[in-house]
Formats: structure tokens, sequence, C-alpha cells
């Protein structure tokens, strides 16, 4: 069997590549969730022809990518070598995003804005704990 070393070369190198793993993940998940939810607001009256609605459909999009940028930027700060941990804490970004795909698209019922605004901070809480507990190795 043949194992590497563990010298500080070979962890600073996981960890960038893992940063750069954590970046993607989190990138291609808010895409898809924003992209979900974006599926589910009415637009007929919107009003896209107009000077500013780019700035709001970016506040539209605020609520969806709010767990998913505070997350990358704390997972950046706390992220460690193991890749056991590292695969832990993707595992628990696709189970979030997924459960949270699925409660916009009504597979749990009909869901109230105000519920949906709550679930997004607790999925925010949600990641910030699992990066806590999996990634933040001392």
């Amino acid at each position: 069997m043949n194992v590497e070393p563990r010298g500080p070369v070979l962890q600073y190198e996981r960890i960038v590549i893992h940063r750069r793993l954590l970046a993607w993940t989190h990138t291609v998940l808010a895409f898809i969730v924003a992209l979900v939810y974006l599926s589910q607001i009415d637009f007929s009256h919107f009003a896209y022809w107009r000077l500013g609605s780019g700035l709001g459909i970016t506040f539209m999009l605020g609520p969806p990518l709010f767990p998913y940028v505070l997350s990358a930027i704390h997972s950046r700060k706390v992220v460690t070598d193991d890749r056991v941990r590292l695969a832990g804490f993707i595992l628990v970004l696709i189970v979030g995003s997924v459960l949270m795909g699925l409660l916009l698209r009504g597979a749990f019922g009909s869901v109230g804005k105000v519920t949906v605004l709550f679930l997004f901070g607790l999925q925010t809480f949600m990641y910030m704990w699992a990066a806590e507990l999996l990634l933040h190795v001392e």
C-alpha cells in the first residue's frame, strides 16, 4: 500500500482543491435552487422592459442564494484536508438543496411566502452548523 506522507505541501494542495470543489458545488446547487425558485414566481405582470428590472430580478434571487453565499464564505474559511469530512459536508449541501427544491415545487404541499423565507434561513443555519461540525478541525 502506497501512502503519501502528510506534509504541509500536501495538506495545502488538498485544501486548495477542496476550496475549489466547495466553490463549484455551492455555485451549481445555488443555480439549480434559484431556477426552481424563479420557476414558481408569476412574472406575467412583471415589466421586464423597464429600466431597473434587472435589479428587481436580482433582489428576487436574494432569498434562494443567501444560504449558499454564506455557506460558501464560511466553508472556505474552515475547510479541512480530510476527504471524508468534505464528502459529508457536500452530502449535506446536496440533501438540503434537494429538499428545498422539492419544497419549492410543492412536493410537501402548498407553502406560504413567509414560511419559504423562514426555511431559507433554516437552510442557512443548517449549512453553517454542518460546516462547523464537519469541516472545522483544529
